[in-house]
């Protein structure tokens, strides 16, 4: 087994996938509100975003955070949160961030989330899957913590 560098950080990271029941709750208001609610589930505070490229979007900065002149056909946000006591900034870049893509033509939702600390993995599954309803096959999620080193897909049902 590899050794951990630093086993007194506390750390996780989670990657899940949805198939919303519903291709019309994906729009940049509900991505942006999952995105503040999630950093709350989490226990994390919010220091940059959420930043949201989006078909759907009257931002007229779109083409500044992507540095494309483009109209996106599918949904991007990203945020960058900490502990809401951090000392270090550079670990917030480093280590602290959700993402979230939808890529309509396959009507699937991803989240990747990357924290400085351990939160509750069940109510976290439980909020995303109440928040984006998905279809009968559940979330499909991967999750890595020092703790829980051995990861492998597994699906998430209420």
């Amino acid at each position: 087994m590899a050794k951990i560098f630093a086993p007194t950080l506390k750390r996780s990271w989670l990657e899940a996938e949805i198939i919303p029941s519903n291709k019309k709750i994906v729009t940049t208001r509900n991505v942006k509100s999952f995105q503040i609610k999630l950093a709350t589930q989490c226990g994390m505070h919010i220091f940059c975003g959420p930043m949201i490229i989006a078909p759907d979007s009257t931002n007229k900065l779109i083409s500044y955070y992507s540095n494309k002149k483009f109209k996106p056909r599918d949904w991007n946000a990203y945020m960058w949160w900490t502990q809401p006591n951090a000392k270090n900034i550079l670990s917030i870049l480093d280590h602290s961030h959700t993402s979230f893509y939808y890529y309509p033509e396959h009507n699937l939702i991803d989240v990747s989330i990357a924290t400085c600390k351990e939160y509750d993995l069940d109510k976290t599954l439980g909020f995303i899957y109440s928040f984006w309803k998905p279809n009968i096959s559940g979330i499909k999620y991967a999750y890595v913590s020092p703790e829980r080193s051995k990861y492998s897909w597994k699906t998430y049902k209420l």
